[in-house]
């Protein structure tokens, strides 16, 4: 990739045609080529001539380069760069110079991206895992390397990017202690050696803020539609105060680098706060019902049903419950593309006033099979209803221990 040019990639290779004869720009192992011809994936059209050779075709399979869960993440961007979709997955170039010079906000949209051309008829937005943010992406992060490696910073999410501030950190500070309950080397052995109780759900984890955030807005896709104003207006204000804040840390970096890494610090602090803030507002102003799951305990081997409340209130009536449309079970879906029709739907519906308030509440009996299929045994796990009640979406979540 050249200067001035880009790629882009989706779990798969975009090196294609590569002109080995370009020894000022192109590096490459002896045996590159005579490995793929002696695997039987490549041969010359003509004996000895390797101009035609394809690293994406000679190293890659064709099962991968054409997966749907690949190819549409990268014709979305393409897109959205070039205005044209390419439809044949092995002719994506493996770079492009953009027409206009790209800035970090547009590299954001860019990540922010769902395909425009896939209908989304489940009720969940982030339906297909095809989408360059889709239902599993975790988070995102748009890094600016400068001259000065100690100046280096990103625009990060602390989840899925189209549906999560975005905030700026220098990446040579520390973080925000509260984006982290575990050390470098507890979070690395948990990588590979993790106990359930790092998964427990707490609101002290910031993490599930904008968790429950982002899968509200996965349902209540009004909300979700409204979300980019506020991601403008959040984000138009935080480059502003980062600049500020660099301006400063570039005038006291020559003078004392320990003191302009704290200054790095405190702003990452304070950038993350306010980041964390802003989700928490809008998951205030968003998760407005309520539920409750009458278990302590649920198991995975249970082959019966749990009994789920939605309460209804003076502004709310629970008793105009679709229950076509009503849904129970983790918010993490598997990479099914159906997987909403895994989820737990209610075996039966009641109507009855459970708290003595006079307002009916909706009494709902689920498998618990269905409920716990994506949870894991030994976490306190939030379990979400989806719903659909006179016509509005309704979401909402209570905690409960999963057992084996």
């Amino acid at each position: 990739v050249g200067d001035n040019e880009m790629t882009v990639m989706s779990n798969a290779f975009s090196l294609g045609k590569v002109d080995l004869n370009d020894k000022a720009n192109v590096l490459y192992s002896s045996d590159l080529v005579q490995h793929a011809i002696d695997m039987g994936t490549y041969k010359p059209a003509k004996a000895g001539d390797y101009s035609d050779f394809n690293f994406r075709e000679a190293y890659q399979l064709p099962a991968r380069i054409e997966a749907d869960r690949n190819t549409v993440r990268v014709q979305a961007a393409l897109k959205h760069l070039t205005g044209e979709k390419i439809e044949n997955p092995h002719e994506f170039p493996t770079s492009l110079v953009p027409k206009d010079k790209l800035t970090m906000a547009d590299v954001r949209e860019i990540i922010r991206l769902t395909n425009p051309w896939d209908e989304r008829p489940s009720g969940w937005y982030h339906e297909y895992f095809k989408d360059p943010s889709n239902g599993g992406t975790f988070d995102s992060a748009v890094y600016v390397l400068t001259a000065d490696p100690r100046l280096s910073y990103t625009w990060r999410t602390s989840g899925r990017p189209d549906s999560q501030f975005s905030y700026p950190q220098f990446m040579m500070a520390a973080p925000a202690a509260a984006q982290a309950y575990m050390t470098p080397e507890e979070g690395t052995e948990a990588q590979f050696r993790s106990k359930p109780e790092q998964f427990d759900y707490t609101p002290d984890r910031t993490v599930f803020t904008f968790i429950n955030h982002q899968n509200i807005l996965d349902w209540n896709q009004k909300a979700l539609k409204d979300f980019p104003k506020k991601q403008e207006v959040f984000e138009k204000q935080m480059s502003k105060d980062f600049d500020n804040q660099m301006d400063r840390v570039r005038l006291v970096l020559p003078v004392s680098e320990s003191k302009a890494l704290a200054m790095m610090k405190e702003f990452n602090t304070d950038s993350f706060n306010r980041a964390l803030a802003a989700t928490a507002a809008e998951l205030d102003r968003n998760n407005k019902y309520t539920i409750a799951i009458e278990a302590k305990e649920l198991s995975k081997a249970d082959k019966g049903t749990v009994k789920v409340t939605l309460f209804s209130n003076k502004d709310f009536d629970a008793s105009a419950l679709n229950k076509d449309k009503t849904y129970f079970g983790d918010g993490y879906p598997d990479d099914n593309i159906h997987y909403n029709q895994k989820r737990a739907v209610p075996a039966k519906v009641e109507y009855v006033d459970v708290n003595g308030d006079g307002l009916k509440d909706a009494v709902m009996e689920f498998p618990i099979e269905g409920a716990t299929a994506q949870t894991f045994p030994g976490v306190n796990t939030q379990l979400y209803l989806w719903s659909v009640v006179d016509g509005e979406p309704v979401v909402a979540y209570d905690i409960v221990k999963i057992k084996k």
